[in-house]
C-alpha cells in the first residue's frame, strides 16, 4: 500500500518531526523528543529503503 493511497492529502501536510531513521525497541517502543510530550500526532511507519539508513541516520548530536 502506498502512503497517497492511505492519506491523500499528505503532500499538503506540515511535517513536525524531520523524517529520521529509528528502530523500534524490543518492547514495540520508538521514543520521541521529550518536548513532543502530551501532543498530539498522526504516526506513519513506513519501511526504509537501504539508502534511507545512510540519508536519515542521525549521527552525533547537533542543534539541527
Amino acid at each position: 500500500m502506498k502512503l497517497k493511497e492511505v492519506i491523500p492529502n499528505i503532500a499538503d501536510r506540515e511535517v513536525t518531526i524531520k523524517p529520521t531513521y529509528r528502530k523500534i525497541d524490543k518492547h514495540g517502543r520508538l521514543y520521541l523528543d521529550v518536548a513532543n510530550a502530551n501532543k498530539e500526532f498522526l504516526v506513519v511507519l513506513v519501511d526504509p529503503l537501504p539508502e534511507d539508513k545512510i540519508n536519515f541516520l542521525k549521527v552525533g548530536r547537533s542543534s539541527s
